[in-house]
């Protein structure tokens, strides 16, 4: 499968926080719709997790919680020049538009390389990753999460909505009944869809 390696946290920006766009200066010359994956490298941009959080008024995870290797599968659409991309992650010479971006549950260890390259089918297969990506959690489905940061123990809830202006894209707002009904908000990579 194609490939591209994204510096930590840009790479967790795409496949949690809604980054929409990678932003280079060259054409990656992929037909539009081109499934790739995404490969968080070694390398942590600090000042790129600052931005983010600023940015977007959310919580980056830390270096340590961000590990490299692949973490996501996306389409890839046609290279753009910012002056005809309107994402808030839009910033470089050209825009890469990606699409359908699915966070995959573990990431698998693989060396990055530059430019787009090929992950050979012995490391990862389309079915590999099929097996692997978060399933998508839509308001009104019902999920499970670890209530560690609260009471502890796995509790059920339901997922009311969907990010805002104050919350990443990414972040579901989810209400359980036994906890008379307060909402609070998690990430996809914290839910298991029942």
């Amino acid at each position: 499968m194609r490939a591209f390696t994204v510096h930590r946290p840009w790479a967790w920006a795409i496949a949690y926080a809604g980054k929409d766009v990678e932003n280079r200066d060259w054409d990656h010359r992929l037909p539009p719709g081109t499934p790739i994956v995404i490969h968080a490298g070694k390398k942590w941009d600090a000042d790129g997790a600052a931005w983010i959080a600023e940015k977007f008024n959310t919580v980056v995870p830390p270096e340590p919680d961000q590990p490299s290797g692949v973490i996501a599968t996306a389409t890839i659409g046609k290279c753009l020049p910012l002056s005809q991309t309107f994402s808030p992650w839009a910033t470089g010479e050209l825009c890469w538009p990606l699409a359908e971006v699915r966070a995959l549950a573990k990431p698998i260890p693989f060396r990055g390389q530059q430019k787009i390259f090929n992950i050979p089918d012995s490391v990862v297969t389309p079915d590999t990753l099929r097996s692997l990506v978060i399933p998508k959690i839509e308001p009104g489905d019902y999920v499970q999460f670890d209530d560690a940061g609260y009471d502890g123990g796995i509790r059920t809830g339901v997922v009311i909505g969907k990010g805002n202006q104050f919350l990443s894209m990414s972040q579901y707002w989810i209400v359980d009944p036994d906890d008379g009904g307060n909402p609070r908000f998690l990430l996809p990579i914290q839910l298991t869809q029942i």
